[in-house]
């Protein structure tokens, strides 16, 4: 029974957030000043992000490579020690 409620309670949130997304892109583009808080607030959550997912698997004994891999960021480590 709570499935399928959960199920719709996801549906309305995403039916009712898409318009509010759509109208913050479109004044992103116009407002230089709250372009860059959108993406200064974007890079702060992909970095936390990436982070608990590699503290995450860091603390499950797989070896950096497998980890970076998985982050996708082994290809960024690799040019960075080059």
């Amino acid at each position: 029974m709570i499935l399928p409620l959960a199920k719709l309670g996801t549906l309305a949130l995403r039916t009712f957030s898409k318009p509010i997304a759509n109208r913050l892109k479109k004044e992103a583009g116009v407002h230089p000043k709250f372009r860059q808080f959108i993406v200064n607030f974007a890079q702060v959550l992909t970095l936390s992000q990436h982070s608990s997912v590699f503290l995450l698997l860091s603390v499950s004994n797989f070896d950096s490579e497998t980890v970076l891999n998985f982050l996708g960021l082994i290809d960024d480590f690799v040019e960075w020690q080059n």
